[in-house]
């Protein structure tokens, strides 16, 4: 089927919204243009356009790239993102943006990349990793590296090639920095 206007596409696990684009029924393939939106009660994926294999899980999306995490407070964008959701797996890539929602502050976050690896079952985030480039601010501490690292049942981070922080009136660098967060 085809569509030339506002269109929404649902089922049990998830909602589609696009102004314009084809649904092959058979195959469960979607094209979205024109602004696309993949959702869930938790999260949303936001683009201009956007491929999704319903069978697979597979989505892809293309230009000024939006996603949202109602249940872990946090905000990605970029230029290009990837989804296998059976495999609890989410990359987002060129003009990186995170932002994370705390109580009290932000964490806002760049990168070239950014992995993020999730429960297939409960949409639970487990690691996050970010590639070459790294900075990350927040009004009580700043850090940048290469590549970091955040497994979140274990609270750490890992920050690889020349990290540095700062905190206040102090800086730490070294080979690596290992944070229990």
């Amino acid at each position: 089927m085809y569509f030339y206007g506002p269109t929404n596409i649902y089922n049990k696990e998830n909602t589609l919204i696009g102004n314009y684009g084809w649904y092959n029924t058979e195959t469960e393939l979607v094209y979205l243009d024109r602004r696309a939106t993949l959702k869930n009660e938790e999260q949303s994926m936001t683009a201009d356009t956007m491929f999704y294999n319903r069978k697979t899980g597979y989505a892809k999306a293309l230009s000024d790239v939006i996603i949202e995490d109602t249940v872990n407070k946090a905000t990605l964008k970029g230029e290009y993102a990837e989804l296998w959701k059976k495999l609890g797996k989410c990359m987002i890539t060129d003009s990186l943006r995170a932002y994370y929602y705390e109580e009290i502050d932000t964490l806002f976050a760049t990168a070239d990349s950014m992995y993020v690896f999730f429960d297939t079952i409960s949409n639970d985030v487990q690691r996050i990793n970010a590639f070459y480039n790294v900075r990350f601010f927040r009004n009580d501490i700043q850090g940048k590296c290469d590549s970091l690292h955040y497994i979140l049942p274990d609270s750490m981070v890992y920050m690889r090639t020349e990290p540095v922080i700062w905190a206040e009136d102090s800086q730490i660098s070294g080979d690596l920095i290992d944070i229990k967060v």
